[in-house]
């Protein structure tokens, strides 16, 4: 990747990380990446086509990485404690996009935010859902329930993403392995 582009992308991504994407200005940004407004322009096209490559650059791997460790090969409990790790390791090694990611999941249906993590998030909760649909095969009372199983699945993992950025907790492998025996707990009640 091109350094200033690289660069810009860097500042954008802890700017809307640290203040939220409609805080930060096109102008602040130019500032902190020691640009100027027709560089970015040039680069991103304005401050949407940099949130689109975060989507892109960031949540598309993301998405992939989170699908590829967690698919489901006969192992409930291996898969979600995969899956919630993806999510750990991503909070730790890239903080600022984790906040972004966990922020923006939260964005107004009618936002430009919204708009462009839509598709990244969609094929995230599929992923998940493809977990729950998958095991249902091997655990029959969970069938027709991948919906609610996805989303409580991914929330907890948001959850536990936030405890981490917010330092009040870094779990450990263990740590994990509990809270998904918890969580399937409750799926098998």
């Amino acid at each position: 990747m091109d350094d200033t582009r690289h660069r810009i992308l860097d500042k954008a991504l802890r700017a809307f990380a640290a203040r939220g994407y409609d805080a930060v200005g096109v102008q602040e940004i130019c500032s902190e990446a020691g640009i100027t407004k027709p560089s970015l322009y040039h680069h991103f096209g304005n401050k949407l086509g940099l949130l689109d490559a975060i989507a892109c650059e960031k949540y598309v791997p993301f998405v992939d990485s989170f699908a590829e460790r967690s698919r489901y090969r006969g192992d409930l409990a291996f898969s979600l404690v995969s899956g919630m790790e993806t999510f750990l390791e991503a909070g730790r090694t890239d903080p600022d996009f984790a906040r972004l990611r966990v922020s923006l999941s939260f964005a107004p249906r009618q936002s430009e935010q919204h708009r462009a993590m839509r598709a990244p998030a969609e094929r995230l909760f599929e992923h998940a859902r493809r977990i729950f649909v998958a095991a249902a095969r091997d655990h029959g009372n969970m069938r027709g329930r991948d919906l609610p199983y996805a989303a409580s699945f991914l929330g907890t993992a948001d959850a536990y993403v936030n405890l981490l950025l917010s330092g009040d907790l870094d779990p450990d492998e263990e740590f994990v392995r509990r809270v998904v025996h918890h969580f399937m707990h409750g799926l098998f009640s």
